[in-house]
């Protein structure tokens, strides 16, 4: 009882597949009432409300955010904005500890070329030897984790990397061609296998290319590409591009399939993240 569109929950329970698109709840408490003060929480939403910069509602839910780190930094938040909120839970009002703007969240999953210690960044190839590189830098504000070792520190990371090793990055436009990660895994090899670019759409051309982020895919024009709606419904490729105009922000995939060769810079699935 009490559950509705847009409530707060915590779920408990078994996933039904690997992929985890639906879970068996055993139990499920809405409401901030089923939840302690101090509890720590996190919550990826839509801004419902907002009064001002510190003071708004997330999926419906009080927020303050007077005392939180902002990622970016120059986040201007608006009403209707995707955010990811982590904070703690004072009576019915999330303490914000830390704000991520989801709107424009940039991932990508790919093999490091070069690593530049002197500046704290390191570059990524999504597309093996075509020499289209992104540009990730590493500040204090960046999470580590870890599957490779025990790294847990942003200082020592940079020192850790190296070209060839596969790596998650999580983050936000830096401006001048580079991406401020605010999250960054080192996978164990078992993972090396999908290529993902996620960012603003700059160019698609039918039956022939799509680019985000500078990297340039192929589309495959015999119809081996999958385009999806944001609800992960297929659509056409005429359908794709009218729906997704250059801006909107899009998840490439480029699939491994023996999960032995490296992905060949054809754009096996194609997604509306956000309009």
């Amino acid at each position: 009882d009490g559950i509705v569109d847009r409530a707060f929950v915590e779920v408990k329970g078994t996933c039904s597949s690997g992929a985890c698109t639906t879970v068996n709840a055993s139990k499920v408490e809405s409401g901030f009432d089923d939840f302690n003060d101090n509890d720590k929480v996190e919550v990826e939403g839509i801004i419902t409300d907002l009064t001002d910069q510190n003071n708004f509602e997330v999926n419906g839910i009080p927020v303050d955010a007077s005392s939180a780190t902002r990622l970016p930094a120059s986040i201007n938040l608006v009403k209707d904005m995707e955010v990811e909120i982590e904070g703690i839970i004072n009576g019915s009002t999330l303490i914000a500890t830390k704000i991520k703007d989801e709107s424009n969240d940039i991932k990508i999953e790919a093999t490091i070329f070069s690593v530049t210690p002197a500046n704290n960044s390191f570059e990524l190839e999504p597309v093996s030897g075509s020499g289209q590189t992104i540009t990730v830098v590493i500040d204090k504000s960046t999470e580590v984790d870890d599957e490779v070792g025990s790294i847990t520190n942003p200082d020592d990371l940079i020192t850790s990397l190296s070209s060839g090793q596969f790596v998650s990055v999580e983050g936000y436009d830096g401006g001048s061609g580079t991406v401020v990660a605010s999250e960054i895994k080192r996978m164990t090899p078992s993972d090396e296998d999908d290529v993902i670019v996620q960012g603003k759409l700059e160019a698609i051309t039918k039956d022939a290319s799509i680019m985000v982020l500078g990297v340039t895919f192929t589309i495959d024009d015999a119809g081996e590409t999958d385009f999806q709606d944001a609800s992960e419904g297929n659509l056409t490729q005429d359908e794709f591009i009218t729906a997704a105009p250059v801006g909107t922000l899009v998840k490439i995939k480029d699939k491994d399939p023996s999960g032995t060769t490296l992905p060949n810079g054809i754009a096996d699935e194609i997604e509306i993240e956000l309009p």
